[in-house]
């Protein structure tokens, strides 16, 4: 028997953020005729974001954005960090998980504005000043409570931290939901 210790939903969630969520995201606030995102390397990540003008197409380039690798390790100023996955309550035989992914999405949906409908004269810096989209990531992965410095004292902390999920509704310190699915030494 083989035991899996990966964690391929950390990167799952960001690709999905990356590649469906986001450009949904702005083709529903913004005039939205372009968008083109590819890993540049194990740590980075490069997004072109288009939009319409009367002018013609305007182009944002956001190069070197945080990516993960395939633990869901991101390379933050030099450090690594994990994104831990907030559970919605303690029960966690019906618990929703909210990844890296979703909880970019909803940090980016929160300060993205309504383009206006009778358009707007898009020119680079009018796009870079709505869309600041590097300052945006950059402003989450080095908030403490969404990215956290990665422990890595030792094999086991390391893949324990990566496993780890952050109960935001806690009432108790192990629920019934909770039996047989969590460390009741390690459960703070």
């Amino acid at each position: 028997m083989t035991i899996d210790f990966s964690t391929p939903w950390h990167k799952a969630s960001f690709d999905r953020f990356l590649q469906e969520r986001l450009p949904q995201l702005l083709a529903e606030r913004l005039p939205l005729t372009g968008y083109h995102a590819e890993s540049t390397g194990c740590y980075t990540c490069h997004i072109v974001v288009t939009l319409d003008s009367a002018s013609g197409d305007v182009v944002c380039d956001f190069v070197d954005l945080p990516y993960p690798d395939e633990d869901g390790i991101f390379e933050i100023d030099g450090e690594h960090k994990v994104v831990v996955p907030l559970a919605s309550t303690e029960e966690l035989d019906v618990v929703e998980i909210v990844c890296v992914g979703e909880q970019l999405y909803d940090h980016v949906a929160k300060r993205l504005g309504q383009a206006p409908q009778n358009g707007l004269p898009w020119d680079a810096d009018l796009a870079r000043a709505w869309l600041p989209l590097d300052e945006w990531i950059d402003e989450f992965m080095h908030d403490a409570q969404s990215a956290q410095v990665l422990e890595d004292t030792n094999w086991i902390a390391r893949h324990i931290h990566l496993r780890s999920i952050f109960v935001l509704e806690r009432k108790s310190a192990i629920s019934p939901g909770q039996l047989g699915r969590v460390c009741p030494f390690e459960t703070p």
